[in-house]
């Protein structure tokens, strides 16, 4: 088994090291329109951290990219603006997995 706290750093520096400002204007207009691109974006849990934690990686995971992604974007993106979209992808991602 992986720790979830070393699972979680490990993806998120890799996932945000990959987000240039082209890439970051793309995914903020589509997660205007679609809510699940972030949760496509971080793919899913292995099965090797327990299922209790699956949610709350999965939030932060998402918050980190949701950060990254608005400090990325070449366009001014508004604070209100960017709860808005992470509270609609957090809703979009269900509940915990059952193991």
């Amino acid at each position: 088994m992986i720790s979830p706290k070393r699972y979680a750093q490990h993806v998120k520096d890799n996932m945000t090291a990959s987000f240039s400002n082209e890439v970051a204007d793309i995914v903020m207009a589509r997660a205007a329109i679609e809510p699940d691109v972030f949760a496509r974006i971080v793919g899913e849990i292995p099965r090797c951290i327990p299922a209790k934690y699956h949610k709350i990686l999965s939030d932060i995971l998402i918050t980190a990219c949701v950060g990254k992604l608005c400090k990325n974007a070449t366009y001014s993106i508004s604070l209100r603006e960017k709860h808005k979209i992470l509270q609609r992808t957090l809703l979009y991602t269900g509940n915990v997995r059952e193991s």
